[in-house]
């Protein structure tokens, strides 16, 4: 029967094993799959880019725009999942964001180097695209601009981060047979209730 317990906080194991991915030089250890629905109740996914707030919050950026920030905005409720295979650890998410403060996506973008940039701000992204080379005209066109110093980029107000508030997650370690190991975690106020579930 599973009962609230004062286990070890899930996302300080996360934190360790997210470490432990990237000290091992797992290839994806700061990429995960995000899923978002539309309004009418349908599922999409894709990869994305991890980028941990300095307080450790979980955070991802990308254009509020893009199908993603609409299923985003039209419902905030989200699943998420790392998989580490060289260490044979998979993390489940489950919970809702919300925008992360100007200041912070401000911060965030400037530190991206200049070809990431320039793309934020001159892709319409998800947007039908009429052709890709002229794209790739203007995007070498405004680094030459910027290498000459004629152009400095903002950031673009469409563009910008994410924070999950995490209100269930799951550790799964994988073992021989397919004895996998998991702990599911459920936020109940201020603590964690856990389960551990079979394989």
């Amino acid at each position: 029967m599973s009962t609230p317990m004062p286990v070890d906080d899930p996302l300080a194991t996360f934190a360790r094993w997210h470490e432990a991915a990237r000290t091992a030089d797992d290839p994806l250890f700061d990429r995960f799959v995000l899923a978002s629905v539309n309004t009418a109740g349908r599922p999409s996914a894709r990869m994305l880019s991890y980028r941990p707030g300095e307080g450790g919050e979980f955070r991802f950026f990308t254009n509020h725009e893009s199908r993603k920030g609409q299923e985003l905005a039209a419902n905030p409720n989200v699943a998420a999942v790392f998989y580490w295979h060289s260490l044979r650890r998979q993390v489940r998410l489950e919970g809702a964001v919300h925008h992360v403060a100007p200041e912070a996506s401000d911060a965030y973008f400037h530190s991206r180097p200049e070809g990431s940039r320039v793309t934020a701000v001159l892709s319409a992204q998800s947007r039908p695209l009429t052709s890709f080379s002229a794209l790739r005209s203007e995007h070498a066109k405004m680094l030459k601009q910027m290498a000459d110093g004629g152009v400095a980029l903002e950031r673009p107000p469409h563009w910008g981060g994410y924070e999950l508030t995490i209100a269930a997650i799951e550790l799964w370690q994988s073992h021989p047979h397919r004895l996998a190991e998991r702990h599911r975690y459920e936020r109940m106020g201020p603590r964690w209730v856990h389960h551990r579930l079979a394989p």
